[in-house]
């Protein structure tokens, strides 16, 4: 009789208020419920033993900061599970990339300032070398030189200057970009109210930056992602200074084909060179997406109100016409 009680098994059925002790929330959590703990259940869907506690699906991993929510368990050690979202943001940081998005507009834009680099870096090299021949050419008996000549002059220094400075513009944008991704990952764990961290958390990127006009979108998205604010300005005057650069130095090149040639050689040189220089030039200007729409709509309005004065005074039909269209465009 003995022998058959002790190889019985036991059956070990909690009491109903056993199982409800155990499934109820603990009142030392601080505020926290073991509903919000961040890992996974400790039992599957179809284990109904009472010895696991189950929970509902978990929650995403709290925001990097330390908070006091700690649970003691029986043995009295405490289990810190805002810690364990900072482990898990510091592992994602190691490997941290950009989005697609705010990655394929930084790589966009270091190609084009690099493009824009190595252009200015040539064409201000080629005016030093114009600048040189230009003075060893006038005269040096203290005559004061022709107003052809000092015009020219004056376009080559202007052209060396715009042209050196968008240089040292594109440089600058490039070294900032370029190390855009170290900055996003100061931010994701610095800032938790940063694009970065928002994102590691699966929400999406705004849609007002997405809305945004060409160029405002992309450094409204690059800035919140790490770029310095006055990166802005300096992609600026690397438009302009190109833009401004490539103008004078064309300009000078056809003044100085005129001083120094033949008469037919520099018509001949100015129909061919002048008018695709300016054509490309202008067409860049006013239909280039990374260039800032003020100055376009500035140059429309100038153009049309010249136009609009013409008209006026000495009815040119043709020019205001032209200016006109060019203004609604």
């Amino acid at each position: 009789m003995s022998q058959q009680f002790h190889n019985q098994q036991p059956t070990r059925t909690p009491s109903p208020m056993f199982a409800q002790h155990i499934t109820a929330e603990p009142e030392e959590n601080c505020g926290s419920s073991v509903s919000s703990l961040p890992f996974p259940s400790s039992s599957s869907e179809g284990n109904s033993s009472p010895h696991h506690i189950h929970y509902p699906h978990p929650h995403p991993l709290p925001l990097p900061h330390r908070h006091n929510s700690t649970l003691h368990s029986s043995s009295g050690t405490e289990v810190d599970y805002a810690e364990r979202g900072e482990k898990a943001l510091l592992l994602h940081a190691q490997e941290y990339k950009l989005p697609l998005t705010v990655k394929a507009i930084v790589d966009s834009y270091i190609q084009i300032a690099n493009t824009m680099a190595l252009i200015t870096a040539l064409l201000a090299a080629v005016q030093i070398s114009m600048a040189q021949v230009v003075f060893t050419n006038n005269t040096t008996d203290g005559t004061p030189l022709p107003p052809a000549w000092l015009t020219l002059h004056w376009l080559v220094y202007a052209g060396i200057y715009l042209n050196s400075g968008a240089t040292a513009s594109a440089l600058a944008f490039i070294n900032y970009a370029g190390y855009l991704t170290s900055s996003a990952r100061v931010l994701l764990l610095t800032d938790p109210n940063s694009w970065p961290t928002r994102c590691f958390y699966g929400e999406k990127l705004p849609f007002e930056s997405l809305a945004l006009p060409y160029i405002d979108q992309d450094f409204e998205l690059m800035i919140n992602f790490g770029l310095k604010k006055n990166m802005r300005p300096v992609w600026h005057s690397l438009s302009y200074g190109f833009y401004a650069g490539s103008f004078f130095f064309f300009v000078s090149l056809g003044l100085w084909i005129w001083l120094v040639e033949p008469l037919a050689v520099a018509i001949s040189l100015t129909v061919l060179i002048l008018p695709p220089a300016a054509w490309l030039t202008s067409s860049f200007f006013f239909t280039a997406e990374h260039v800032p729409s003020v100055p376009r709509d500035l140059a429309k309005n100038l153009a049309f109100c010249a136009c609009t004065v013409l008209q006026q005074n000495w009815d040119p039909q043709p020019i205001a016409v032209f200016g006109k269209q060019v203004y609604a465009q």
